[in-house]
């Protein structure tokens, strides 16, 4: 267990990441931020190529955050520019391990940390499929590799067959059901009969709010529901998605019934008001940190029978159906809208579940043990 583990040595590690975005990376970068003190002497910082919302909100959990140049990979002089300052950052500042969290960073800056006899992992946040950044990315393979989920290892090989690696679940931090439930489904209108639905992902249609709104159009159930979509697009093509969902809700006539709240920072509140996390994605979630927090907040989850969904819920704490299905969707979610009882009987077991597998201090510690272990693989010396 992570309490009777030896006192680590001191660790400087700096996390690459674009930071251009919001959703499950940035989640698990924050987390790490907010979860400094539980190990003071493994230091995090975070090297970002945009300096936006993530990066201010890194610097509100009062982590340091070093700015390098935008690049673009079919601009030469952006990518000369921003690895020539991420060259000089390494140099003046003494990093034990650099970690990079996207096949485009490693691409970009792998070769760079290396050069300067730093070692690097990549931690691995969904799987290799093939596009021509991974193939691109396979001729600078790292020195270790992190994985969300055992699914997502099992892709690895595609791209790095030869790097060691470990499967690390994201450290999750729960919320206070108790109380923020009553407080926030009051600011948000929601009366104590209604039974609440949330769904909280990126705007891409593989996330199934498609699938969810078709299911709900068919449900036939007395119950008295209403359906917030919590996420805002990133790109033009999500802007485009978020658009036709808007007119699908309405088309189906449930749009009194959805509400389209746009970017929220209080997912674990909105979940503690919640009901019934619904998330029928049609390829696999590589983990899914959003079940883990709906999980610690004692609502019982519906996903698809897909990826790391399956690492993470059992029959125990919600219901899992056929990515795509929405008849078989519009089943469950009739299950639980009608029965209570089985709503508090599958959200009673989800905190235990979420703290067995994502318990911020057990997984900050393996992330430094690991870390560690790399380091010391190098030939490096941690400082004291």
């Amino acid at each position: 267990m992570a309490q009777s583990s030896p006192a680590l040595p001191g660790l400087r590690v700096l996390h690459l990441h674009s930071g251009n975005m919001m959703g499950g990376i940035e989640s698990l970068l924050l987390t790490i931020a907010g979860c400094q003190n539980v190990i003071p002497q493994v230091r995090h910082e975070f090297a970002l190529t945009f300096d936006a919302q993530f990066a201010r909100q890194l610097r509100e959990r009062k982590a340091r955050v070093h700015l390098l140049p935008q690049a673009r990979l079919r601009h030469w002089p952006s990518l000369w520019q921003t690895r020539a300052q991420l060259r000089m950052l390494l140099r003046e500042e003494h990093f034990d391990v650099v970690v990079s969290h996207s096949v485009w960073v490693q691409l970009i800056f792998a070769d760079i940390v290396r050069e300067l006899q730093v070692p690097v992992v990549f931690w691995m946040h969904g799987p290799f499929d093939g596009h021509w950044l991974q193939k691109l990315a396979s001729f600078q393979p790292p020195d270790f590799a992190i994985c969300n989920s055992r699914w997502t290892r099992s892709t690895l090989n595609r791209c790095y067959p030869r790097v060691p690696s470990a499967v690390i679940y994201a450290p999750v931090r729960g919320t206070n059901r108790a109380e923020s439930r009553e407080q926030t489904r009051a600011t948000m209108g929601v009366r104590p009969e209604e039974v609440l639905i949330l769904i909280a992902a990126r705007m891409e249609p593989w996330k199934g709010h498609a699938d969810l709104l078709r299911a709900l159009r068919t449900v036939r159930s007395s119950a008295n529901w209403r359906l917030f979509v919590a996420g805002a697009p990133n790109t033009p093509s999500e802007s485009a998605y978020f658009k036709s969902l808007v007119e699908q809700a309405a088309s189906f006539g449930i749009g009194d019934r959805v509400e389209f709240l746009g970017y929220r920072s209080d997912i674990p509140a909105l979940l503690a008001a919640a009901d019934i996390y619904c998330q029928l994605n049609r390829e696999p979630e590589p983990f899914g940190v959003v079940f883990v927090e709906a999980l610690q907040a004692g609502v019982p989850v519906v996903t698809s029978r897909l990826g790391g969904a399956q690492e993470i819920l059992d029959a125990s704490t919600g219901l899992l159906v056929q990515a795509g299905d929405s008849r078989a969707l519009a089943r469950a979610l009739t299950e639980l809208m009608e029965g209570p009882s089985l709503r508090r009987q599958l959200g009673s077991s989800g905190p235990a579940r979420a703290q067995q597998l994502c318990n911020p201090e057990h997984q900050m510690r393996m992330i430094a043990e690991t870390l560690h272990s790399v380091v010391v693989r190098s030939g490096r010396v941690s400082r004291p």
